[in-house]
């Protein structure tokens, strides 16, 4: 599963300490960063429905009484409007209750 799937949970985890981890796995190039932002958008509302619904609990019991993070891997580091997009996007996350945060996969392999 991937960014570009809207409809799949990519990875669901949870740390020893409890913590919900949903992971988007984001393997795509930054050279149509608006085509991107839009698949990163459909994405993350995906996510939010899920949690939103409490299908989480459904499908993950062991994620009852935690507030997911939203956690976006990249396997390229985001453009400048990638950027911008991201820090929009956080709020809109936080909002909702939950944590947004990313990072890029392995980038001292220079992707």
């Amino acid at each position: 599963m991937a960014v570009d799937e809207p409809n799949e949970i990519d990875i669901f985890t949870q740390a020893p300490d409890g913590k919900v981890f949903l992971i988007i796995s984001d393997h795509l190039e930054w050279d149509d960063s608006l085509e991107h932002q839009q698949i990163l958008q459909d994405k993350l509302n995906s996510y939010l429905r899920f949690f939103e619904s409490g299908e989480i609990y459904t499908r993950f019991p062991s994620a009852k009484g935690q507030w997911p993070v939203i956690e976006i891997v990249f396997q390229h580091e985001p453009d400048a409007g990638g950027r911008a997009f991201l820090a929009d996007a956080a709020k809109v996350i936080e909002s909702a209750g939950l944590t947004l945060t990313h990072r890029v996969f392995a980038e001292s392999y220079k992707n």
